[in-house]
Protein backbone atom coordinates (compact mmCIF):
# COMPACT_ATOMS: atom_id res chain seq x y z
CA UNK A 1 0.00 0.00 0.00
CA UNK A 2 1.45 3.61 -1.46
CA UNK A 3 1.47 6.26 1.81
CA UNK A 4 2.70 9.27 2.53
CA UNK A 5 3.40 9.84 6.10
CA UNK A 6 0.78 8.04 7.79
CA UNK A 7 -2.07 9.30 5.05
CA UNK A 8 -3.56 6.22 3.54
CA UNK A 9 -3.95 6.34 0.33
CA UNK A 10 -8.02 6.23 -0.54
CA UNK A 11 -7.76 5.17 -4.51
CA UNK A 12 -5.46 2.64 -3.73
CA UNK A 13 -7.77 1.19 -0.88
CA UNK A 14 -10.68 2.29 -3.13
CA UNK A 15 -8.82 0.00 -5.83
CA UNK A 16 -8.45 -2.84 -3.72
CA UNK A 17 -12.03 -2.83 -2.49
CA UNK A 18 -13.13 -3.06 -5.94
CA UNK A 19 -11.05 -5.85 -6.93
CA UNK A 20 -12.17 -7.89 -4.16
CA UNK A 21 -14.22 -10.95 -4.59
CA UNK A 22 -16.45 -10.89 -1.79
CA UNK A 23 -16.85 -7.45 0.54
CA UNK A 24 -18.79 -8.67 3.24
CA UNK A 25 -19.72 -6.60 6.77
CA UNK A 26 -19.73 -7.82 9.92
CA UNK A 27 -23.44 -5.93 10.87
CA UNK A 28 -24.41 -8.51 8.41
CA UNK A 29 -23.19 -11.45 8.85
CA UNK A 30 -25.49 -14.01 7.43
CA UNK A 31 -25.56 -11.95 4.24
CA UNK A 32 -22.24 -12.29 4.02
CA UNK A 33 -21.98 -15.70 4.34
CA UNK A 34 -24.48 -16.11 1.85
CA UNK A 35 -22.32 -13.73 -0.74
CA UNK A 36 -19.64 -16.01 -0.08
CA UNK A 37 -21.10 -19.20 -0.63
CA UNK A 38 -22.99 -17.94 -3.67
CA UNK A 39 -19.32 -17.43 -5.40
CA UNK A 40 -17.86 -20.78 -4.17
CA UNK A 41 -20.95 -22.50 -5.34
CA UNK A 42 -23.76 -20.81 -6.93
CA UNK A 43 -26.00 -21.94 -4.20
CA UNK A 44 -27.23 -20.34 -0.68
CA UNK A 45 -28.76 -22.95 0.67
CA UNK A 46 -26.48 -23.49 3.48
CA UNK A 47 -26.91 -19.61 4.79
CA UNK A 48 -29.93 -19.23 4.90
CA UNK A 49 -30.76 -22.16 7.31
CA UNK A 50 -31.48 -20.79 10.76
CA UNK A 51 -28.99 -20.90 13.14
CA UNK A 52 -28.64 -18.64 16.76
CA UNK A 53 -25.99 -16.62 16.95
CA UNK A 54 -23.73 -16.76 20.21
CA UNK A 55 -23.06 -13.17 21.71
CA UNK A 56 -19.09 -13.05 23.06
CA UNK A 57 -18.83 -10.62 25.48
CA UNK A 58 -15.42 -11.48 26.91
CA UNK A 59 -16.76 -10.54 30.10
CA UNK A 60 -17.11 -6.77 28.91
CA UNK A 61 -19.72 -5.33 30.18
CA UNK A 62 -22.23 -3.02 28.00
CA UNK A 63 -21.24 0.31 26.55
CA UNK A 64 -21.92 3.04 23.97
CA UNK A 65 -20.10 4.95 22.11
CA UNK A 66 -22.51 7.68 22.04
CA UNK A 67 -23.03 7.85 26.13
CA UNK A 68 -19.87 7.17 26.73
CA UNK A 69 -17.42 8.44 24.91
CA UNK A 70 -16.90 12.60 25.63
CA UNK A 71 -17.63 14.93 22.60
CA UNK A 72 -13.87 16.06 22.05
CA UNK A 73 -12.82 12.38 21.96
CA UNK A 74 -15.63 11.91 19.31
CA UNK A 75 -14.17 15.22 17.42
CA UNK A 76 -10.66 13.86 17.87
CA UNK A 77 -11.48 10.35 16.22
CA UNK A 78 -13.92 11.51 13.60
CA UNK A 79 -10.84 14.07 12.37
CA UNK A 80 -8.57 10.30 11.88
CA UNK A 81 -11.35 8.56 10.49
CA UNK A 82 -12.59 10.35 7.33
CA UNK A 83 -11.16 8.21 4.67
CA UNK A 84 -12.44 4.88 6.82
CA UNK A 85 -15.57 6.46 6.45
CA UNK A 86 -15.31 7.19 2.37
CA UNK A 87 -14.23 4.08 2.04
CA UNK A 88 -16.67 2.21 4.44
CA UNK A 89 -19.23 3.89 2.71
CA UNK A 90 -18.16 1.89 -1.09
CA UNK A 91 -17.77 -0.66 0.56
CA UNK A 92 -21.85 -0.81 1.98
CA UNK A 93 -23.01 0.03 -1.65
CA UNK A 94 -20.80 -2.72 -3.20
CA UNK A 95 -22.17 -5.04 -0.41
CA UNK A 96 -25.50 -3.97 -1.73
CA UNK A 97 -25.08 -4.66 -5.25
CA UNK A 98 -23.72 -7.83 -4.63
CA UNK A 99 -26.53 -9.01 -2.67
CA UNK A 100 -28.97 -7.93 -5.24
CA UNK A 101 -27.18 -9.41 -7.25
CA UNK A 102 -27.97 -12.88 -5.35
CA UNK A 103 -31.22 -12.41 -4.65
CA UNK A 104 -31.78 -11.62 -8.47
CA UNK A 105 -30.47 -14.90 -9.75
CA UNK A 106 -31.97 -17.25 -6.52
CA UNK A 107 -35.36 -15.82 -5.91
CA UNK A 108 -34.45 -15.44 -2.05
CA UNK A 109 -33.84 -12.72 -0.12
CA UNK A 110 -30.68 -12.54 1.85
CA UNK A 111 -31.40 -8.77 3.08
CA UNK A 112 -35.15 -6.84 3.06
CA UNK A 113 -35.65 -3.91 0.85
CA UNK A 114 -35.14 -0.49 3.33
CA UNK A 115 -31.82 -2.65 5.09
CA UNK A 116 -30.41 -2.74 1.36
CA UNK A 117 -31.59 1.31 0.24
CA UNK A 118 -30.00 2.40 4.01
CA UNK A 119 -26.99 0.38 2.61
CA UNK A 120 -27.31 2.46 -0.62
CA UNK A 121 -27.63 5.54 0.85
CA UNK A 122 -25.12 8.47 0.24
CA UNK A 123 -23.24 8.81 3.22
CA UNK A 124 -22.53 12.27 5.06
CA UNK A 125 -20.17 14.33 3.59
CA UNK A 126 -16.88 14.45 5.06
CA UNK A 127 -13.72 16.05 4.30
CA UNK A 128 -10.88 14.48 2.51
CA UNK A 129 -7.86 15.98 1.04
CA UNK A 130 -7.17 16.72 -2.12
CA UNK A 131 -5.32 13.98 -3.34
CA UNK A 132 -7.92 11.50 -2.00
CA UNK A 133 -11.24 13.30 -3.40
CA UNK A 134 -13.53 10.38 -4.94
Amino acid sequence: CQTVGLEPDLAVAQATLDHMAVVGLTEHYNASLCLLEYLLTLRTEWCLQPRKMARVTHGVPRHSYEEDVPADLKREVAALVTRDEVLYARAKRRFAADVRLVQRYTGKELLREDTLRALEAEPPPVTVSRRDRV
